[in-house]
């Protein structure tokens, strides 16, 4: 079986939880173990790493949880917009023990300094450039499949998700993408 942690938008400002728990209950009725993670907020006074250390705290979590593990042969995340962001970042920059076994981005932010108009700032408590995952990507990225509208001007197709799947071709990661 899977276990999914389900990764919620809100530019880190806000947990956008209604349709992560859409997607957690579907996924329950399909027999996937799904949890959603109320990451602390910016917006609360947690700057960036906070939002990391807690994806980190949830997989740990999740791969030595009693009652799951020996039935949880794969953990992934899915993650959407900020929450797609955070996904990419366990899927690229986290140890081999937490990193997931699959990720799922919608509409994700994997370049932090878009876009132009207004992108995150680390000085206001975002992650910085050093944390844009496109260019993290490697060999020991797990398999990839993103979501997107070319409509979105927010997290583009263009600056976001396509530089970030070229990465995983480039890497030889499996990459499906929808847009």
């Amino acid at each position: 079986g899977a276990a999914v942690l389900i990764l919620p938008s809100g530019n880190y400002d806000v947990c956008n939880l209604k349709l992560p728990l859409q997607v957690a209950s579907w996924l329950t009725e399909l027999g996937v173990v799904a949890y959603v993670l109320r990451y602390r907020l910016r917006s609360e006074g947690h700057f960036w790493p906070a939002q990391e250390e807690d994806c980190r705290e949830a997989l740990r979590r999740i791969r030595n949880d009693e009652d799951t593990s020996e039935a949880v042969e794969k953990v992934g995340v899915i993650g959407f917009s900020a929450g797609g962001h955070l996904a990419s970042v366990a899927a690229t920059m986290f140890e081999a023990d937490l990193r997931p076994d699959f990720h799922i981005l919608i509409y994700a932010t994997t370049n932090v300094e878009t876009p132009v108009w207004e992108p995150w700032k680390a000085r206001y408590g975002y992650p910085g450039p050093e944390m844009n995952t496109f260019d993290k990507v490697s060999s020991t990225t797990p398999p990839l499949f993103a979501a997107v509208s070319k409509e979105d001007d927010i997290t583009s197709y263009q600056e976001n998700t396509l530089p970030y799947v070229q990465a995983c071709r480039r890497a030889r990661v499996p990459a499906e993408v929808i847009y």
